[in-house]
């Protein structure tokens, strides 16, 4: 995927932080972005839905974190303005958008948020789910083919490590290819339909989309699994050798 959408998130929020200042204007926007949030995002959220808990205690600490995570957006997206236009994000109608009337701009950007914190809280395990279900038989089948090392039945100590390892390689491989689709909502204006319907597979019920990404997967690892020091994996940068590997 062409774009790190949440390193890309992340580096926007650090630099905004870096600049503000403990004035009361900051604190005024902390406190409406609080307000969109708690009236907007949260009700809308149902923890229990997410987590599978009745853990009370588990279930306020993932409240307050998504919530935090949630003001955070807010307030990267309030900080859109004339001069700092930002048109993968906010179109000009809606910049401005905490100080507006408008109930259904407010809906729709939180919406927006919504979707990408309950997408963050949520990544890990619908990667874990993808895997299990649709990954691991292309792995059992080029295991077969001597082209992978991957037998999670043995009990030899060299080919148990060389299993775990290559699950880590399609992690890595699988959290790099995918992890851009958490920030679809936020970013919104940057993808067309058919490319957020089609990345956005963790996500949805595009059953093609699903399939196609195993054939992705096998195919890098055909190309690449032989090339890459699988023993230490570990040490292993992703994005790095994928860089150099179309230099």
């Amino acid at each position: 995927m062409a774009i790190n959408v949440i390193k890309k998130l992340n580096e926007e929020n650090q630099t905004r932080a870096k600049n503000r200042k403990n004035t009361s204007e900051e604190q005024t926007l902390i406190n409406k972005a609080n307000d969109f949030v708690n009236t907007y995002i949260m009700p809308k959220i149902n923890i229990y839905d997410l987590i599978g808990t009745t853990n009370k205690k588990e279930e306020i600490i993932y409240s307050q974190n998504m919530t935090s995570s949630a003001v955070d957006m807010t307030i990267l997206f309030a900080q859109v303005n004339e001069e700092n236009k930002a048109p993968n994000m906010l179109k000009d109608e809606e910049i401005g958008f905490l100080d507006k009337g408008d109930v259904k701009l407010k809906k729709d950007i939180a919406n927006r948020i919504r979707e990408s914190v309950i997408k963050q809280f949520t990544y890990n395990t619908k990667v874990n789910d993808y895997i299990n279900k649709y990954i691991v038989p292309m792995l059992e089948e080029l295991s077969k083919d001597k082209i992978i090392i991957y037998d999670t039945e043995s009990k030899e100590k060299e080919t148990s490590l060389m299993t775990n390892n290559t699950m880590q390689l399609v992690k890595k491989y699988i959290y790099h290819e995918t992890k851009e689709s958490i920030g679809f909502s936020i970013f919104k204006y940057l993808y067309d339909e058919e490319y957020t319907n089609d990345w956005n597979f963790l996500f949805n019920d595009n059953e093609n989309a699903k399939n196609e990404f195993v054939g992705i997967v096998k195919d890098f690892l055909i190309n690449n699994y032989k090339k890459i020091d699988v023993k230490n994996i570990d040490k292993f940068d992703i994005e790095q050798y994928l860089k150099a590997s179309t230099k």
